[in-house]
C-alpha cells in the first residue's frame, strides 16, 4: 500500500490478482485498475505486463514503478516502469531492468527510484539488494548468504543515516 501525496490517493498492489488499484482517500472510490483484473488498463507492449507485482507506486515523474515477475509462469524478478496513457487506458513500458538476469524470488520485492535517478531493487524472498543506473549498469549488489533463511520484505531508502544518531 503506497500513499501518493500529490493526489491524495493510495496504490494497493493486489499481487494475487496481478493488479494495482488506485483509490481516492477522501471518497474511497476506486479510480483506476492497472493489470489483469477485468476493466484494468492494458500493457504496451503486451509482453511488458507485470505479474505477482509488489510495491507499485508513482515516481516523482508521474510514472508507475513496480517489482514484478518477468512473465506469468516465471519467477525471475524484474523492475518495470510505465508511462500512463489515460486516453487509451494503457501502461506504456518505458524502462525495465532484470530481464534475462536470472535472479529469481518466490515473493515480495519492491523497487525505489532514488533521488539521483538510480533504482534500488529489493528481491524479497531472495535476500538480495541492487542499485542500478538508468542504463542498466549495476552500481552495487548485496547478497545475504543463507538461502531461504533470509527475506528482505520491505526496504526504505535513507539519504542520511547520521540524521538518526543521538
Amino acid at each position: 500500500l503506497r500513499w501518493h501525496e500529490p493526489d491524495d490517493t493510495l496504490l494497493y498492489s493486489l499481487y494475487s490478482h496481478e493488479t494495482i488499484l488506485e483509490v481516492d482517500i477522501e471518497t474511497g472510490e476506486a479510480l483506476r485498475l492497472f493489470g489483469h483484473h477485468p476493466g484494468a488498463w492494458s500493457f504496451d507492449p503486451s509482453g511488458s505486463a507485470f505479474w505477482w507485482q509488489h510495491g507499485g507506486h508513482y515516481t516523482s515523474a508521474g510514472t508507475l514503478l513496480t517489482s514484478s515477475y518477468r512473465a506469468q509462469e516465471d519467477t525471475e524478478l524484474v523492475v518495470r516502469e510505465y508511462e500512463l496513457d489515460p486516453d487509451q487506458q494503457t501502461l506504456h513500458e518505458i524502462w525495465s531492468f532484470g530481464v534475462g538476469k536470472g535472479i529469481e524470488g518466490e515473493y515480495m520485492g519492491e523497487a525505489h527510484r532514488l533521488p539521483g535517478g538510480n533504482t534500488l531493487h529489493n528481491y524479497g524472498s531472495n535476500p538480495r539488494l541492487r542499485e542500478v543506473q538508468p542504463d542498466g549498469t549495476v552500481v552495487w549488489d548485496v547478497i545475504w548468504e543463507g538461502g531461504g533463511a533470509w527475506e528482505l520484505g520491505r526496504t526504505t531508502p535513507l539519504s542520511d543515516l547520521y540524521a538518526f544518531a543521538p
